[in-house]
C-alpha cells in the first residue's frame, strides 16, 4: 500500500518538491550521493513519514533508500558512510506529529492524548542532533559551517 502511495507521490511531483527542500542538506551530509540521485527522493519520503509519525509508511521507503544508496556503494559487503548516516537519521528521526502514539493513547483512554507532543519533539530532536553529530565527527564531515547550521535551523522551524 505505502509503496503505491510512494509511486503516486513520485508521479505527482511531491517527491521532487520535498527532495528540493531536503536535497541541499542531504548532499552536504552525504557528499558521496550526487544531486538528483533517486536515493534523495526515497530518503526524503522516509524522513517525511517519520516526521509525521507514520512508522509503517516509513519502512518501505527506508528500504528503497537503502537499495538506492547501495548502488553507490563501492564495497557491497560493507555499509557506506551515506548508508550509515541514513540509518542514524532514520533511527533517531525527529517526530513532530506522533500519530501512531497518539492513536494508541486514545485507544487506551488517555484524557489528553496529545500531551506527549512537546516531550517527543524534544527527545527526538536531541537524539537526531546527537546521532548526526557523532556520525559527522566519525566521518569527518564539516557540519559546523554556517550554511549547514542555518539550513538545519531553517528546516527545523518549517
Amino acid at each position: 500500500f505505502w509503496m503505491g502511495i510512494f509511486q503516486i507521490a513520485q508521479v505527482s511531483g511531491l517527491i521532487h518538491v520535498l527532495g528540493k527542500v531536503l536535497e541541499p542538506l542531504l548532499i552536504k551530509l552525504m557528499p558521496s550521493v550526487p544531486a538528483g540521485h533517486p536515493a534523495i527522493g526515497a530518503m526524503t519520503m522516509n524522513i517525511a513519514a517519520n516526521v509525521f509519525g507514520l512508522d509503517n509508511a516509513a519502512t518501505p521507503m527506508g528500504l528503497k533508500a537503502m537499495e538506492d544508496l547501495q548502488t553507490l556503494n563501492p564495497d557491497k559487503k560493507q555499509i557506506s558512510d551515506a548508508q550509515l548516516l541514513f540509518v542514524v537519521l532514520n533511527t533517531t528521526s525527529v517526530t513532530l506529529l506522533p500519530v501512531t502514539i497518539i492513536m494508541y493513547r486514545i485507544e487506551m483512554g488517555a484524557a489528553h492524548a496529545a500531551d506527549i507532543l512537546l516531550p517527543i519533539i524534544l527527545a527526538t530532536s536531541c537524539s537526531s542532533l546527537a546521532g548526526v553529530s557523532i556520525v559527522a565527527w566519525k566521518q569527518k564531515l564539516k557540519i559546523w559551517s554556517w550554511k549547514i547550521l542555518i539550513g538545519l535551523f531553517g528546516k527545523s522551524l518549517i
